[in-house]
């Protein structure tokens, strides 16, 4: 299949109660009835799994994207974005960094063994810092790129189903503000989801910690409110956040 250049949009991240209803319904789940109705045992005990928590970074998603047809190019969270039709600057700084970019996720797609001949592969982030957002702690920090999710697609293969890299070891640039936002500080929440609520309340006072002073910010040297967090966790084949 001939290789397309397009935004390879990344996922939006729903409430913890959509998590919820989602994997008890994945956990549950027996098959297809004859009229092809999904069927459902309610007596299957639900998993426990382990969430794992990053700092939310207020700015806006940018992503890097290549292959071998195209190159690289950089996008938004809506579209793909040039110097001339920029976002916050960030097209202007991904081609700034063009051979950093080029050179990690060539070898990122090697390690995993990903043929950029058929693949695309995108590293998306949140690019933050001074005059992206206003009254945070990471907006007195210059605009950096915070690398949290790495995906791997076929634009216009409707057949294939594009799925998740662990990013935990995508390369850093910090001296040209490109790092990784799981060497911050991360947390771990281990939901029973036969009691999803008691997991809850754990997370929302690790949020309100994150909100009265911004890990990040901290970590780079400053004073500031955070946002929040961002949860993950893998089940039968799809990531939750």
């Amino acid at each position: 299949m001939t290789q397309v250049k397009k935004i390879i949009k990344y996922p939006s991240t729903v409430q913890f109660r959509n998590v919820v209803k989602s994997v008890c319904e994945r956990s549950s789940f027996i098959g297809l009835d004859e009229s092809g109705k999904a069927m459902y045992d309610p007596s299957i005990k639900k998993p426990v799994l382990t969430f794992k928590g990053t700092v939310k970074l207020h700015g806006t998603n940018a992503g890097v994207s290549f292959n071998n047809t195209h190159g690289m190019w950089a996008q938004s969270k809506e579209q793909i974005i040039t110097i001339e039709h920029d976002n916050a600057g960030f097209a202007f700084f991904a081609h700034s960094n063009e051979d950093f970019f080029t050179k990690s996720l060539r070898e990122f797609a090697a390690t995993h063994n990903i043929d950029l001949d058929v693949h695309t592969i995108t590293v998306y982030g949140e690019w933050a810092g001074e005059g992206i957002q206003k009254g945070m702690g990471i907006t007195q920090h210059p605009k950096s790129f915070f690398v949290f999710g790495v995906k791997i697609s076929i634009p216009g293969d409707e057949d294939f189903t594009s799925y998740w890299i662990d990013s935990t070891n995508f390369p850093k640039d910090v001296d040209n503000r490109i790092y990784n936002i799981e060497d911050f500080e991360t947390y771990e929440i281990e939901v029973d989801f036969n009691r999803p609520d008691l997991a809850q309340n754990k997370m929302i006072d690790i949020m309100l910690e994150v909100e009265k002073e911004c890990p990040v910010a901290r970590a780079l040297g400053y004073e500031g409110i955070g946002e929040g967090c961002v949860w993950k966790v893998d089940f039968k084949g799809e990531t939750y956040r």
